[in-house]
């Protein structure tokens, strides 16, 4: 089967978990003998549109939307969602490929045309939810601030959605919460949607043992921005300082700066960007991670990367990750808490034996699909 997977970002151009899951999934379908091509964004070059290794590039700011000033994002998702120069090459590559199946994943700077696009070629269509892109332009509620659903300008934005986005013919989504979102707001009426947790890995990840004497190390992965809660946790941390504990934060963004600058180099130490071995062998050295976020995640990977490590997580009470808390695989705080917070990680390093333990037993129990269950699944689906 021709497969082509759509995601504005891939590496090398990545910046969160979508990513991750795109590269997975590409991997496990070759892996079960298809054909498969990504169409990706990458900053404007002047470029023309071609294949290379199987991977087309369509030219879009998204990239690096974030140094656009705000007023100015406005224009710019307006253009996004009418983005006909995109369309048009949409089209040629589709033409050209002509595949049997399109996975959409995350579409902010490929355009809102997209699904018009699949339509008029009627290609099997599936499309994965990673956040609330097609609710919210800024594809984040932030806690404190989830009436920004029903403002005016939202509700316009969410009935263009609709009208471009109609009924792909399978819509799945790694947590309920998500998934119910778009259907209490209408979306996909005829699609068949389904829950499945996002994929991991073939190879289980090997899992270390505490030793005695060790400094208890907290473990930071993900984006540096505030939306994540890595403000939040390095101010917690150093606010009630807990005995012999460190905190190592992987990963960058536009606050690691200012992050270094303020946070005691003898307690907080940043490692910058890893691949995935070097995030599962920090995973390895570690004793707990810990999700602060400060906006509601759908199914964070890093959560499945640390169970498959037998490593506790700590995680922020918001979006999807609660359902893998009603699992017994992940330890709630109260979002933006930090008395509570500092409970938490004093609860789990004070009682680690147990929560190690129990972090093992649901190793063995973790029900997420590895990369090729996870395409054989899609397949059967549709």
């Amino acid at each position: 089967m021709k497969i082509i997977l759509i995601n504005n970002l891939y590496p090398p151009y990545q910046k969160g978990g979508a990513e991750k899951i795109v590269e997975l999934t590409a991997q496990g379908f070759r892996e079960e003998g298809h054909e498969v091509t990504i169409i990706t964004s990458k900053p404007p070059s002047g470029e023309k549109i071609e294949a290379e290794q199987d991977i087309y590039h369509l030219s879009s700011l998204y990239y690096h939307l974030d140094k656009i000033p705000k007023p100015l994002r406005l224009f710019w998702h307006v253009w996004d969602l009418v983005n006909w120069k995109n369309y048009i090459a949409l089209k040629k590559i589709l033409k050209k490929e002509n595949p049997d199946l399109v996975i959409t994943h995350n579409l902010k700077g490929i355009g809102g045309l997209t699904a018009k696009a699949l339509r008029k070629k009627r290609i099997k269509h599936i499309h994965t939810l990673h956040d609330i892109q097609l609710l919210h332009p800024s594809g984040l509620i932030i806690k404190g601030q989830e009436k920004i659903l029903s403002s005016g300008l939202t509700k316009l934005y969410i009935r263009i959605g609709r009208l471009l986005w109609r009924s792909p013919d399978l819509v799945i989504s790694p947590s309920h919460w998500l998934l119910d979102l778009h259907k209490e707001r209408r979306f996909f009426p005829d699609s068949l949607k389904k829950t499945i947790r996002n994929p991991l890995p073939n190879k289980k990840t090997k899992s270390s043992i505490k030793k005695e004497g060790d400094f208890f190390n907290f473990l930071y992965v993900g984006q540096l921005e505030k939306h994540k809660g890595i403000d939040f946790l390095i101010s917690a941390f150093e606010k009630d300082p807990l005995p012999k504990s460190r905190l190592i934060v992987i990963g960058r963004g536009s606050e690691e700066e200012d992050l270094k600058e303020s946070a005691s180099r003898d307690r907080v130490f940043f490692l910058g960007s890893k691949d995935k071995e070097g995030v599962e062998e920090l995973m390895r050295k570690a004793d707990c991670l810990i999700v602060p976020s400060l906006c509601y995640e759908n199914s964070p990977t890093v959560i499945y990367e640390a169970i498959q490590a037998g490593l506790p997580v700590l995680a922020s009470d918001l979006g999807g990750i609660p359902e893998l808390s009603q699992k017994g695989m992940v330890e709630l705080f109260i979002p933006e808490d930090k008395k509570d917070l500092i409970i938490k990680m004093k609860e789990i390093k004070n009682n680690y034996d147990y929560y190690r333990k129990r972090a093992e037993r649901k190793k063995q129990e973790l029900k997420t699909p590895d990369k090729r269950e996870y395409c054989r699944k899609l397949i059967f689906l549709i």
